[in-house]
């Protein structure tokens, strides 16, 4: 699951960094917490949206010429 969030974290930071814009701020719980458990439920929704975002960030990145 985290690594679904990941990627919608870090492909969001790249194309921010494109316009000059920086975050580092993410979510904690799944990451920091000893005895955080997510559902499978919950994972599979995650991964789901993971791609739905890349696709959607590809698209843009096709959009301005960058890919």
């Amino acid at each position: 699951m985290n690594r679904a969030y990941y990627a919608i974290f870090h492909s969001i930071r790249a194309v921010n960094a494109l316009k000059g814009y920086d975050s580092s701020k993410h979510r904690d719980k799944a990451d920091y917490l000893d005895f955080y458990v997510a559902s499978n439920a919950d994972a599979k929704r995650q991964i789901v949206r993971a791609d739905g975002f890349l696709h959607d960030i590809k698209t843009y990145l096709n959009s301005e010429e960058i890919l």
